[in-house]
C-alpha cells in the first residue's frame, strides 16, 4: 500500500517512517525538516501552499495519506494564529479535498486539546470545547476533514517519544534536567501521553483497517504531568529531584491548557481488539529503544545519506 506520510520528521512521522517502512510504500513528505536519507522516499510539501499539496497528492497518488503535520506549538499558536490557522486548519482541509479526489484513504492525526479539561477521560461521544488558538485550529481541521472526506478516519492523541528535530518532547525535557536545574511539572493538569512508537503502530493498524470516524488512540494510564515527570526518572534511572511540583492554576502561560485532557481509550481497543500500553510499558520501550540505538538512527533521518 502507497501511503503519503506528511509530517514526516516529525516526533510521530519519524518514527512511523523508520518503524513501518517495510510495511508499507511510503512517502515521506516535509518541508522545514525534510528527510534526507535517501534509503527512503522523500517529498517536499509546504502546508503553506494549497497548490502544491494537491500537485503532490495528485502526481503521487497514495492510496492512503496519514495527515501528521501540524504547528503544534501551543504558545506559538497563540503568537501568531495567522499561521497556526493556515497550517493547522486550512491545509487540513486541502489534503481531505485532495485525498477525496482521488480516493485516498484519510487518518488525519488530531490532539486531545480540542476538549477543555473540565470532566477528564473524554470519549469520542464527548463534544470539543478547544480553549486556544492551536486547539480551535486542530478541532476546525476535524471539522474540515468530516465535511469533505466522510470516509476519514480522526485519531486524537498525546505522545513523547525520541524526536529526530533537534527539538525535545516532555519526556526527553524531563531527561535533560538535573537537580542543580530542575524541571517544573504540574501536579494539577492530567493527560493520557501514548509513546510515539506505540501510536505508530496503532496507526498502522487503522491504515491496515480502514475505519470512518473519530478514535481517542492515547495511553492507556491518566496522570499527572508531575507523576509522568516522576515515573520518566524513575524507569531511565535518574535523579527524582530533577523535577519540581508546580501548579498549572498558579502557571502565567501565553495559551491555555486544559487541566484534565485525558482520554478514554476503550473504544479502539474494542474496536480493533489491540489493547494500548500504559504509561510503564510505554517508557520501558522508550528507553529499550534508546539503548538500541533508535535516537541515532531517527537523528539520521535527516543527514544526507547515500542510498
Amino acid at each position: 500500500m502507497r501511503v503519503l506520510l506528511t509530517g514526516a520528521s516529525g516526533l510521530l512521522g519519524a518514527n512511523f517512517l523508520l518503524q513501518h517502512s517495510a510495511s508499507f510504500d511510503l512517502l515521506a513528505a516535509a518541508c522545514g525538516h525534510p528527510i534526507l536519507d535517501k534509503s527512503y522516499a522523500a517529498v517536499k510539501m509546504n502546508l503553506a501552499d494549497p497548490e502544491e499539496i494537491s500537485r503532490v497528492i495528485q502526481e503521487t497518488r497514495p492510496q492512503a495519506i496519514v495527515h501528521a503535520a501540524a504547528m503544534t506549538g501551543v504558545d506559538g499558536c497563540e503568537d501568531d494564529p495567522i499561521a497556526a490557522r493556515l497550517i493547522n486548519a486550512a491545509a487540513t482541509e486541502q489534503v481531505a479535498r485532495a485525498a477525496q479526489e482521488i480516493k485516498a484513504d484519510l487518518i488525519y492525526i488530531s490532539t486531545d486539546y480540542v476538549f477543555d479539561g473540565q470532566k477528564g477521560m473524554y470519549t469520542e461521544e464527548d463534544l470539543p470545547h478547544p480553549l486556544g488558538v492551536y486547539a480551535w485550529t486542530k478541532w476546525e481541521g476535524e471539522q474540515f476533514v468530516l465535511d469533505v472526506c466522510p470516509t476519514a478516519t480522526i485519531a486524537r492523541t498525546t505522545l513523547y517519544g525520541w524526536n529526530a528535530q533537534d527539538k525535545h518532547s516532555f519526556a526527553e525535557r524531563i531527561l535533560t534536567a538535573t537537580p542543580e536545574r530542575p524541571a517544573t511539572a504540574f501536579t494539577d493538569m492530567y493527560w493520557s501521553p501514548i509513546l510515539a512508537n506505540d501510536l505508530a503502530d496503532a496507526v498502522a493498524i487503522l491504515l491496515k483497517n480502514p475505519t470512518p470516524g473519530i478514535f481517542h488512540v492515547a495511553g492507556k494510564t491518566r496522570c499527572s504531568r508531575h507523576d509522568f515527570a516522576q515515573t520518566v526518572l524513575r524507569v531511565f534511572g535518574k535523579d527524582l529531584r530533577s523535577v519540581r511540583p508546580g501548579l498549572l492554576k498558579e502557571a502565567t502561560l501565553k495559551a491555555p491548557r486544559p487541566a484534565d485532557a485525558s482520554l478514554d481509550v476503550s473504544l479502539f481497543e474494542r474496536k480493533f481488539q489491540h489493547p494500548l500500553p500504559g504509561l510503564e510499558a510505554g517508557l520501558r520501550r522508550m528507553k529499550t529503544m534508546e539503548e538500541a540505538g533508535w535516537v541515532r538512527r531517527l537523528k539520521g533521518l535527516l543527514t544526507l545519506i547515500p542510498a
